[in-house]
C-alpha cells in the first residue's frame, strides 16, 4: 500500500484527535486550518482568571507579531471554554517559515498539577502546624510536669522525716502519672493509624469522647451497622478530617450538643457532623481550627478520591457537615444518586 501525503496527514489528524492537549494550527494568514478536539473547545484565553480575554488568534498576535518567524513562546494563562469554564493552563506557540508560515498552538490543561500543588502545599503546612502544636504540647505541658516532679523528687532529699520523704515522691509520682496520661492521650490524637486498629467506627467514637465530650458537651453517636469496606488511605483520611470537624467545634462553635452519624450510602459512607452552635455564614470562607488541615483542604482531599462535603449553616442555628467517600470497589454513578437528590 502506498502510503500518500493525504493518508498521512488524515492519520495524524485522527491522532491528534485523541490528545487531551489543545493542538491549533494557524496558516500565514491567521486562519485556522486545523484543530483538534480539545482544541476546538477552547473560545478564549486571559492571562489571569478575571482579567480581559482574548480570541485565540488574536492574543497570539498580540504577544508574536506575524512578522516575527521561527519564534517559540511559552507562557501560563488561563483558558475559556466554550462551556464556560474556566482553568489554568500552559499556553506554547511555535512558529516557523520552513517553505510554508504557520503557527502551530498547544494548549495544556494544568488543573490536575495545580490541584497536586495545593494538596501538596496543604499537606505541608498541615505537617508544620503538627509540629507546632507537638512543640508546644511538650513545652507548655509535659516540660511544666517533669519540671514539678524533679523538684519534688530534690525536696525529698532535703527532707528531715521519713513521712515528708514519701510525701514528696508521691507527689512526684502524681505529676509523672499525669504526664504519662497527657503523652499517651495526645500519641492518641497523633497517631491515626493506632486509633484505627479498632476500625473507623470505634476511632469516631473514642475521638468524639476524647476531643469533644471532655470538654463538657453533650455527644451522641449512631452507626447504621453496615458493613462500610474502605481503602486505608481513605480511612485514614476520614478519621483526619472528622478529628478537624470535633477541633472546629470546640474551638468556634460554642455548641452544647454535638451527633456524629455513621452510615452506609448506596455505595458510598457517609459521616454526618452536626452540632448545635452559633453557625457561620457559608461563603467559602470557612473557619479552620488553626491546628490542622482546615474545612477548604478537607473538600479537596475528599474531592481528590471522588467524594464530596456538603456544609449546612446558620449563624445562631448550627452546623451540620456530611463527607462523603466511596467504599472500597464502589462507584461513581452510585455517589451521584445517594446525595444528589
Amino acid at each position: 500500500m502506498k502510503i500518500t501525503p493525504e493518508y498521512r496527514e488524515s492519520a495524524l489528524h485522527r491522532a491528534l484527535e485523541l490528545v487531551d492537549e489543545g493542538i491549533i494550527i494557524l496558516d500565514g494568514d491567521g486562519k485556522i486550518v486545523f484543530a483538534n478536539y480539545a482544541g476546538r473547545s477552547i473560545e478564549s484565553i486571559a492571562i489571569d482568571e478575571h482579567a480581559e480575554r482574548f480570541v485565540l488568534r488574536e492574543y497570539i498576535e498580540k504577544i508574536l507579531p506575524a512578522n516575527e518567524k521561527n519564534r517559540i513562546f511559552r507562557e501560563n494563562i488561563f483558558a475559556v471554554r466554550k462551556c464556560g469554564a474556566v482553568f489554568p493552563a500552559n499556553l506554547e506557540v511555535h512558529r516557523c517559515s520552513n517553505g510554508e508560515h504557520c503557527t502551530v498552538i498547544r494548549v495544556r490543561d494544568l488543573s490536575d498539577a495545580e490541584e497536586v500543588r495545593r494538596l501538596t502545599a496543604d499537606v505541608a503546612e498541615a505537617e508544620e502546624a503538627v509540629r507546632v502544636e507537638i512543640s508546644r504540647f511538650l513545652h507548655d505541658e509535659i516540660a511544666q510536669l517533669l519540671a514539678i516532679s524533679a523538684n519534688k523528687l530534690a525536696e525529698s532529699q532535703r527532707s528531715a522525716s521519713l513521712s515528708d520523704v514519701n510525701k514528696t515522691i508521691a507527689d512526684a509520682a502524681s505529676y509523672l502519672d499525669e504526664a504519662i496520661k497527657k503523652i499517651q492521650r495526645r500519641t492518641w490524637e497523633l497517631g491515626s493509624s493506632i486509633a484505627l486498629d479498632s476500625g473507623l467506627s470505634e476511632a469516631l467514637q473514642d475521638l468524639l469522647y476524647e476531643i469533644v465530650a471532655r470538654e463538657g458537651i453533650d455527644t451522641d453517636f449512631i452507626d447504621d451497622g453496615e458493613d462500610k469496606p474502605l481503602n486505608e488511605h481513605v480511612k485514614l483520611a476520614l478519621f483526619q478530617m472528622a478529628r478537624e470537624l470535633f477541633y472546629n467545634i470546640i474551638k468556634h462553635a460554642q455548641a452544647t450538643q454535638v451527633n456524629v452519624v455513621l452510615e452506609k450510602e448506596a455505595r458510598f459512607i457517609r459521616i454526618i457532623v452536626e452540632d448545635n452552635g452559633k453557625g457561620f455564614a457559608h461563603n467559602n470562607k470557612m473557619p479552620s481550627s488553626g491546628g490542622g488541615f482546615g474545612l477548604a483542604t478537607i473538600e479537596r482531599r475528599l474531592n481528590s478520591f471522588d467524594g464530596e462535603m456538603k456544609i449546612k449553616t446558620e449563624r445562631g442555628k448550627g452546623t451540620r457537615v456530611e463527607l462523603y467517600a466511596p467504599l472500597h470497589n464502589g462507584g461513581a454513578n452510585d455517589h451521584q444518586s445517594a446525595y444528589r437528590r
